[in-house]
């Protein structure tokens, strides 16, 4: 019986740690200007344009609208925001970023 409840609890405490926790924001909140147009969505902060990889963050955003968010540069999107444009807007952007938190 000893042998079983030990055995229990050494095949459930990993268990119970590995479960995925919601992650909390890290870093600051920076203000931005987030723009939407048909290459994709956008944030404009300190006068450059960064291209937003992980788009269905900002699904309820429209517009040209000031936005305090958290976000850190990515090298290799593979996000909602890396899609075959269809119009023939030309959009120059610095990097891709993903959105960790937007207000």
């Amino acid at each position: 019986m000893k042998f079983q409840s030990l055995f229990t609890l050494a095949i459930s405490l990993p268990m119970a740690f590995a479960c995925k926790k919601d992650a909390k924001p890290t870093g600051t909140y920076e203000t931005a200007e987030f723009h939407r147009d048909c290459t994709g969505a956008y944030l404009r902060w300190k006068d450059k344009d960064y291209k937003i990889c992980n788009a269905e963050s900002v699904a309820s955003f429209t517009g040209n609208t000031s936005v305090e968010v958290i976000f850190h540069e990515v090298n290799n999107c593979t996000g909602t925001g890396n899609f075959q444009i269809t119009c023939d807007l030309y959009h120059p952007y610095v990097n891709y970023i993903e959105v960790e938190a937007i207000k």
